[in-house]
């Protein structure tokens, strides 16, 4: 529709009281609607496309719609694009979505034959629009009525404990799946939450309705009855209380109270001094409990006796799918009854967390030896085991055969490149594993060789990380050769602490030039100079794939800090990139901010602990203002960490100024939105502030 048509059809209407305006949140996106050539005309427009948000879409705000109020005369003649309408309906009505492909208005549109000519010609009027949205409005309101609503509440301290009690009057009845978050996850537990929560759970556990308790707030004391622990108990879905201290006696009060809970999916008591006592309790529980999903145990006391009945548990629970035993005082015994009860009668556990126990490569043997024969374990962390080669060997066996396991966690272990052999020809066959980790090994040069012979016919494995091994740079170039002629497969690579150098720098990035899968590359420690980052910048100019780039604690220098600000000009893929503790100065920081200007990926850049002065910090202010100001778009620049803090002044000082001479040059040359999502958010309010909206 012609300017001039439209601005016909608003001038004989009145203008609206300051007082009656929408809210701007609602402003800006019915302003959307608005195609670009009709937003900037004069105040007219805005006056009577408020009247038609005010009347028409009121239920935009309230939930409340009434048809009567489309105005067809005015409606039928405004246009909207048709792709900014459906974009609007698809998110508002994205619940309503029968299949991923499904649109809602074509298939609105599929049912009636007037909006056929709206179709082709790419736009659609206003008020076919509306109607539209009234159907959904309507069909959503069908959907939601026969639904209850799930509605969160967080307690992570007393207060909200006490908050929540007061308000059980009015929660008790309401037609809503209630869900209690009990999050206690700090390293000092709150003291004053834990106690009342735990006489909480013994009142309600109790058969016979015993008298009220007390509890004590702010010099309050708050009174709470069966029924109101009752309801609390019936309602938690998470409980965590890792570093609680609850000992022996909590565990058997959690126990009691799970014989007959129902709601409860995650429970996390990880360091809590529990040993085989409270294990056992819990373990008895586990024996009839249908409803917990998740056990977290990490870090108590719990040894081969605990572990032991635990398994016994193991083999008649069906509802359990993540156990986490890490950090505790299990040896190949327990270890091995945990995987026989895995092996007979247990088909539902997907993730076993065994970090930091004793298994060594005997409990590995037996462990492996009897998971053989389970198909639904995904996850398995046998990490700080004190398995050698010997166990590694047997885990390999146990990968040639598996076709379920997706996760395998064994860092921090003694496994050198024997063990990397028999792993590596594991790979060769195994078509499931998508995740290794065997950071902090003993592996060199000769496993990181068997090891990226596998990865080039491997399919299957999507992240590899190797961090503190002694791989080198012959052992880089392996992976390199790896990357090159397996494309498609390796998504992660952590090489962190392998001593690369400028040698493997440079073969890996020979490698990132045609590699079409990689996402993120970790390169820490590794003493890379000027001459690695250079050819890392090269292949970044080619690369079409990695979007995270940690080069932390290197010898990185400002030449190779400008190498790769000059790479990222081209480079629109990357995200993060990470140069912390280096040796990069102001002539680096300087040529990388000018970079942010210009590209417009990046969002996150890590440079502290550099020598970048007040003069970079100055420029990655400015660079920051304009991101935000211009690009419209987040930003993380971290430049400074406990030994920089000076240069914190500089460089807000300078982003408030470059922030305040931009606007001074948006408001005298208002930009023209170009695209239905600037449109919505900085544009619109451009055009608000424009024309004198409050």
């Amino acid at each position: 529709m012609a300017n001039e048509t439209l601005a016909t059809q608003v001038t004989t209407l009145a203008n609206m009281p300051d007082d009656s305006l929408l809210p701007l949140d609602v402003i800006y996106n019915l302003l959307g609607f608005l195609p670009n050539k009709d937003l900037f005309i004069h105040r007219l427009v805005s006056n009577k496309w408020q009247e038609y948000a005010k009347k028409a879409l009121a239920y935009y705000a309230t939930g409340k719609f009434d048809p009567k109020y489309i105005d067809t005369a005015f409606l039928s003649k405004l246009q909207v694009p048709l792709e900014h309408a459906r974009t609007f309906i698809d998110y508002r009505y994205k619940g309503l979505q029968e299949d991923k492909n499904d649109i809602q208005l074509d298939r609105y549109f599929e049912g009636n034959a007037a909006a056929i000519t709206p179709i082709a010609q790419k736009t659609v009027t206003v008020e076919t629009l509306i109607k539209v949205l009234y159907d959904l409005e309507q069909k959503q309101q069908q959907i939601n009525s026969k639904q209850k609503v799930e509605i969160e509440y967080t307690i992570n301290s007393l207060e909200d404990l006490v908050n929540y009690i007061k308000a059980y009057d009015q929660l008790q009845n309401k037609p809503y799946l209630l869900k209690i978050d009990i999050n206690q996850t700090v390293l000092s537990c709150n003291k004053d939450l834990i106690n009342p929560l735990l006489d909480i759970i013994k009142l309600s556990n109790n058969q016979n309705p015993p008298e009220p308790i007390n509890i004590s707030y702010n010099n309050e004391v708050i009174q709470v009855t069966y029924d109101q622990a009752k309801h609390i108990a019936n309602h938690i879905t998470v409980l965590e209380l890792a570093h609680c201290a609850i000992g022996d006696m909590g565990a058997k009060t959690i126990a009691d109270y799970l014989k007959t809970n129902a709601t409860l999916r995650s429970l996390n008591l990880s360091s809590n001094k529990i040993g085989d006592t409270g294990s056992n309790e819990l373990a008895d529980t586990l024996k009839t409990n249908k409803a917990l999903r998740s056990l977290n145990l990490d870090s108590n006391k719990i040894g081969d006796a605990g572990s032991n009945e635990l398994a016994k548990a193991l083999k008649t629970n069906k509802a359990l799918r993540s156990l986490n035993l890490g950090s505790n005082k299990i040896g190949d015994a327990g270890s091995n009854e945990l995987a026989k009860a895995l092996k007979t009668n247990n088909t539902t556990l997907t993730s076993l967390n065994l970090e930091c126990n004793n298994i060594g490569d005997a409990g590995a043997k037996d462990l492996t030896n009897a998971l053989n024969t389970n198909t639904t374990l995904t996850s398995l962390n046998l990490g700080a085991n004190g398995i050698g080669d010997a166990g590694a060997q047997a885990i390999a066996g146990y990968l040639k055969i598996n076709t379920t396991l997706s996760f395998l966690y064994l860092s921090n272990n003694s496994i050198g490149d024997a063990g990397a052999k028999d792993l590596a020809y594991a790979l060769q066959t195994n078509k499931t594993l998508t995740s290794l980790n065997i950071r902090s090994n003993s592996i060199k040069t000769a496993g990181a060789q068997d090891l990226a012979e596998a990865l080039k016919t491997n399919k299957a494995l999507r992240s590899l990380n190797l961090e503190y091994n002694s791989i080198e740079d012959a052992g880089a170039k392996e992976l390199a050769n790896a990357l090159k002629t397996n494309t498609t497969t390796l998504t992660s690579l952590h090489l962190k602490y392998n001593s690369i150098g400028d040698a493997g720098a440079k073969e890996l990035a020979n490698a990132l030039k045609t590699n079409k899968a990689l996402r993120a590359l970790n390169l820490e420690y590794n003493s890379i100079g000027d001459a690695g980052a250079i050819a890392i910048a090269y292949a970044l100019q080619a690369n079409k794939t990695l979007t995270s780039l940690n080069l932390k604690c290197n010898d990185i220098e400002s030449m190779g800090a400008q190498a790769i600000a000059i790479a990222l000009k081209t480079n629109k893929i990357l995200t993060s990139l990470n140069l912390e503790y280096n040796y990069i100065k102001s002539a680096g920081a300087k040529a990388i901010a000018t970079t942010l200007k210009v590209s417009n990926t990046i969002t996150s850049l890590y440079l502290a602990e550099n020598n970048i002065g007040h003069t970079g910090a100055k420029a990655l202010g400015k660079a920051y203002a304009y991101v935000k100001k211009i690009q419209n778009r987040d930003i993380t620049i971290e430049f400074s960490h406990s030994l920089r803090r000076s240069l914190n002044k500089p460089f807000n000082t300078a982003r408030e100024e470059e922030l305040k001479r931009l606007e001074r040059l948006e408001q005298r040359v208002p930009q023209q939105p170009q695209s239905y999502v600037s449109m919505v958010t900085s544009q619109a309010r451009s055009f608000i502030n424009w024309f004198g909206f409050k």
